[in-house]
């Protein structure tokens, strides 16, 4: 009973702590609904009010995908533990909905759409059905979550090393074809001549 409860714990602290980036996270998209729909002139708008909703629904569909990833690894099969583990998440994902969906209504009140959130609320209880269908779908087997590629987890490292790999092709092509205009130049050494008979000498038969 205690290691059930340890794990528990232990879980629990994690999922937390993803769904706190995942508020973070939503915090940065929603800065980028707001400029983009500022700068449309539809700011005031239904379509800022579905923005929202879809950005707390992928930032938090990010998290329980590494929390299952992390389920995953550690568990192989439906025994106590992955049982223990599950029935946490789910609780710290009831937590979480409930603290984004505020934060959506808070960002959206400072852009003057508090009064409409209210007709966000059937969208963000099909999100959290799509959430928990996620949940099931892995309980029963059907999806494991898959990573995301490096590219996409390291965008800027990747663009870094796209950079310099550039760069470096550059650089040998450079040399190469600097190699090849010095061979070009180089004047090509004199032909041998035979040298001259002294006067008086026959030529050999």
């Amino acid at each position: 009973m205690f290691g059930q409860k340890s794990v528990r714990e232990k879980a629990g602290a994690r999922y937390r702590r993803l769904f706190e980036r995942a508020i973070k996270d939503f915090d940065g998209r929603m800065r980028a609904i707001v400029a983009s729909q500022r700068a449309k002139g539809v700011l005031k708008s239904g379509a800022t009010i579905k923005a929202a909703v879809r950005a707390t629904s992928e930032a938090t569909y990010e998290a329980i995908q590494s929390a299952l990833a992390g389920i995953g690894s550690v568990t192989s099969h439906a025994g106590g533990e992955r049982v223990a583990m599950m029935a946490e998440l789910r609780e710290a994902l009831a937590e979480h909905h409930a603290a984004i969906e505020a934060r959506a209504g808070d960002a959206l009140g400072r852009v003057g759409l508090g009064s409409d959130v209210r007709h966000a609320a059937r969208l963000f209880a099909e999100e959290r059905g799509r959430h928990e269908e996620l949940i099931d779908d892995f309980v029963e087997g059907w999806a494991a979550p898959t990573a995301k590629p490096w590219t996409e987890r390291h965008p800027v490292l990747f663009l870094l090393v796209t950079i310099l790999a550039s760069i470096a092709l550059g650089w040998v092509a450079k040399s190469l074809i600097g190699e090849q205009w010095q061979e070009e130049k180089l004047p090509s050494p004199p032909a041998k001549q035979a040298p001259a008979a002294p006067p008086g000498s026959q030529p050999a038969k």
